[in-house]
């Protein structure tokens, strides 16, 4: 007996350092790959790159801002001359002279200087004020008080994203630089700052970010729910590609079957139960809906095709307003109705669900259901449950399709 476990605890020991090797192996390449991109940004943005560096921003957000920055500027920074010769370094040059010469006279005090560098490399209010207390190493109240005096000099102006009050944790404030505070930036630090279109490239929109990211914290809290069934991990495609494919995902699914536009989840989820058991992963889409009747129709049942298609569990829509996810349901509903009339094809197996931002924003201590629990938990006798586990996030609609059996849907 006692051979018995030392053979198995040695094969466990053998099998660990042979996982432990690849996974150190994986590293190395992860690591040679971002030292060459490192390379690569050192030549095209060096100003840039020391100033995010600075900043103390991952490499993940660090390339995807500069990748960002340099489709921006692609027409000038890479343009060949005449030879076929890169004129980047030219460019470099010639905008560094150009911002000398342009650079407003302004006098700004340290303190100010402090602030507008912070704002250079950070757009959301909550994190300028982090980080600019952090530099300054006084209170929000001083950072207050100078952002009020850049914004009095024409330096910055304040936009407010046209989101939800009181949900979630992210800023719903952007301190953005104006052309004159970008002068004056450049010129102060020999660098381009921060702009929307960087930012929040990746994004339709900066209230895109701000709803995306808002359910993606909401989505992990649920690790720290008490009640919670689940253990969930959290990728977003656009803010962490390198993570995402790690995790053996992609940004997008669907162009191998000759769609013009494949589908993009704006986060992806793997689920398992906490005391063990299969992972599954379901594709998630944050959705406000800004479609015709027919283009939001013809997106769902892309969405259920594609994600199905690459083995997501299930499509879990996360509706921004009660307006949305009665549209997105309509949207469902006609898709199902297509099927059933032999208009449109699923695949064998396809399971969707539709939540309310408002009404999840509004559990204490929410955690996300998996595609079973809604299925064999979430109505009785056609009615939302009453035992329905407290803090599990209500259901707005869902439906399941399966060819043999027909399928199920919710209210």
């Amino acid at each position: 007996m006692v051979d018995d476990l030392n053979v198995r605890l040695e094969l466990l020991h053998r099998q660990y350092e042979a996982a432990q090797g690849r996974a150190v192996k994986m590293a190395r390449l992860a690591e040679r790959r971002r030292a060459l991109l490192r390379s690569v940004w050192e030549v095209l943005f060096p100003a840039e790159l020391a100033s995010l560096i600075a900043a103390g921003l991952g490499d993940d957000e660090v390339g995807r801002r500069l990748y960002q920055l340099l489709l921006e500027r692609r027409q000038g920074l890479l343009r060949p001359d005449d030879n076929g010769a890169s004129q980047c370094e030219e460019s470099r040059g010639e905008d560094k002279e150009e911002a000398a010469e342009e650079a407003p006279t302004v006098e700004l005090t340290e303190e100010q200087r402090i602030v507008l560098q912070v704002l250079g490399i950070e757009l959301a209010a909550r994190q300028v004020l982090r980080r600019a207390t952090e530099r300054l190493g006084n209170s929000e109240r001083t950072v207050h008080r100078l952002l009020s005096e850049l914004k009095e000099m024409g330096l910055v102006e304040r936009r407010s994203l046209a989101v939800p009050k009181g949900v979630g944790e992210l800023s719903s404030t952007l301190y953005l630089l104006t052309e004159e505070g970008r002068k004056v930036y450049r010129g102060l630090f020999g660098a381009e700052p921060m702009s929307t279109e960087t930012a929040f490239g990746g994004y339709h929109s900066p209230e895109a970010w701000w709803f995306i990211s808002t359910v993606a914290q909401m989505i992990r809290r649920g690790n720290e729910a008490p009640g919670g069934r689940f253990a969930y991990e959290v990728f977003d495609p656009v803010a962490e590609p390198e993570a995402t494919n790690t995790a053996g995902f992609r940004r997008r699914y669907g162009d191998e079957d000759g769609s013009r536009r494949g589908s993009e989840p704006d986060l992806i989820v793997r689920m398992r139960a906490r005391q063990g058991g299969q992972a599954l992963s379901v594709a998630v889409e944050v959705e406000r809906a800004l479609y015709a009747a027919h283009a939001l129709k013809a997106k769902v049942a892309k969405n259920l095709r594609h994600y199905t298609g690459a083995g997501f569990a299930a499509t879990y829509y996360v509706a921004t307003t009660k307006e949305a996810a009665q549209l997105l349901r309509g949207a469902v509903r006609k898709v199902t109705a297509d099927v059933r009339e032999g208009k449109a094809v699923l695949p064998n197996r396809a399971f969707v669900a539709i939540f309310s931002l408002p009404e999840i924003a509004g559990v204490e201590a929410g955690w996300v259901p998996s595609p079973r629990m809604i299925e064999t938990e979430w109505l009785h006798n056609g009615q939302p449950s009453k035992a329905w586990p407290q803090g599990a996030w209500p259901v707005f609609y869902y439906y399941k399709h399966k060819v043999k059996g027909g399928g199920r849907n919710g209210r």
